[in-house]
């Protein structure tokens, strides 16, 4: 495996190089159940490059994930699945949900569960473009 290096000049190829990869990083795809066995497993897989599958019942805080970003560098993609409590699998995905429901989740999270008020949801809404 390699890459070709060269310069363009007036159209014409110049100064081409073959270039042979010598090593780089394996990806690991990693599986955890809590926040303390995604750690351990960042931690036995630090000379990876890591895509990890975070499966919680609830949602992952703030702090959480600043804290797996900032300390964990080889972990380039984080996918979280939430079960209810009744163990059913329910996969979210965030870059599917709306902007209201992105709030609505935020929100329950740090009420500790209570829902917004429409009053509430509507101006967050309008501030965001997204009037009802």
């Amino acid at each position: 495996k390699g890459v070709n290096l060269f310069e363009v000049e007036n159209g014409c190829v110049k100064n081409l190089k073959r270039v042979a990869l010598t090593g780089g990083k394996r990806l690991a795809k990693l599986t955890a159940i809590s926040l303390d066995d995604a750690k351990k497993l960042l931690d036995a897989h630090s000379d990876f490059y890591c895509s990890l599958t975070l499966k919680l019942r609830d949602v992952l805080t703030e702090e959480d994930s600043k804290c797996l970003a900032s300390n964990y560098p080889q972990l380039v993609e984080l996918k979280l699945e939430q079960f209810e409590s009744d163990g059913s699998d329910v996969r979210i995905d965030r870059r599917d949900l709306s902007d209201e429901q992105l709030f609505v989740e935020y929100y329950k999270q740090k009420t500790g569960g209570e829902q917004p008020t429409d009053e509430l949801l509507n101006l967050y809404l309008k501030f965001m473009g997204e009037e009802l």
